[in-house]
């Protein structure tokens, strides 16, 4: 016979990576905890788990077990919230995903006030700067600047990432201000990513141009790429919203403006079978909120369902 209690244990240590945070987080003994977890591999009759002094390690078999429980324990923690919610108070968990980048600039701040709004919703901020997964099942919200949106999810535009060529004044004053896309490849550049080589698609007013660089700086960090583009290293093409601060500040000023790279939407993100849920109505409101009184990025009317 299925033993919940069995499972809601297990599942705690692998997400608490401890037998004793769990049974703090759950409130029972360690000795319970632990002779739970070893009652459900006897039942099973797997090992789910390698323990040792420092650590606890799920085998394959307890890797696939786990994810089925998580799954089966969300969906029970769910329920109890959504119930909950019905008094008009938000509570549960709510999981977030977006870049490094997005995390660093807003949303670890508006997650951060909505956690001091809202003292019984647990925050998840899971940050990734690999491709979006527009299925994004580990997410309830997210917040993406690049990809298509599926057809069951709902969008919010809250901004645009633009990318624009910047110096240092230093820099211009040693080399000159270059006029034309073709003079862009004259320069000495920073590039964004592992590769030195990339090939730019420039467009102002609906005219396209193609310029092949090579950085003689390479770096995958956008704050490193304009420190050193501050410091004089050469050209580089940034999002003009990670270098507001150092425009305002007079470190960096944009080259050729007008001709602009990737201009993409930033959009947070939610399936539409969760719209009802009281918690992410209200930090999707709070996120929109502060995008419309001012965002470090080029601000974007609201759309979406």
């Amino acid at each position: 016979m299925v033993d919940l209690n069995e499972i809601l244990v297990f599942t705690s240590v692998v997400r608490e990576g401890s037998f004793t945070r769990a049974a703090k987080k759950l409130g029972l003994p360690k000795s319970t905890a632990s002779e739970r977890v070893s009652s459900l591999e006897t039942r099973l009759g797997v090992k789910l788990l390698e323990r040792s002094t420092r650590s606890l390690e799920l085998t394959p078999v307890g890797s696939a077990y786990y994810e089925q429980c998580a799954q089966i324990i969300a969906a029970a923690e769910e329920a109890d919230a959504s119930a909950s919610e019905a008094t008009g108070v938000p509570r549960g968990r709510l999981r977030i995903g977006c870049s490094s980048i997005i995390a660093e600039l807003i949303l670890g701040r508006v997650a951060t006030q909505f956690s001091a709004k809202y003292p019984l919703v647990d925050i998840e901020l899971v940050i990734s700067d690999g491709p979006p997964d527009m299925n994004a099942p580990q997410f309830d919200v997210w917040v993406q600047t690049r990809g298509s949106v599926g057809p069951n999810m709902i969008a919010h535009r809250i901004g645009k990432a633009i990318r624009v060529c910047y110096a240092s004044p230093k820099y211009l004053a040693a080399r000159g201000a270059p006029k034309s896309v073709r003079a862009l490849g004259e320069h000495s550049w920073i590039v964004v990513g592992r590769h030195p080589e990339q090939t730019l698609s420039f467009t102002s007013r609906g005219q396209v141009d193609h310029l092949a660089i090579r950085g003689r700086f390479v770096v995958n960090s956008l704050h490193i790429a304009a420190d050193a583009a501050a410091a004089g290293a050469g050209l580089v093409m940034l999002p003009s919203f990670v270098v507001a601060d150092r425009v305002r500040a007079g470190e960096l000023v944009p080259v050729l403006e007008s001709w602009k790279v990737d201009i993409n939407d930033i959009n947070v993100v939610y399936a539409a079978t969760q719209k009802s849920i009281l918690r992410l109505r209200l930090f999707v409101e709070m996120l929109l909120a502060q995008a419309r009184s001012g965002m470090p990025w080029n601000i974007a009317d609201e759309s979406g369902d």
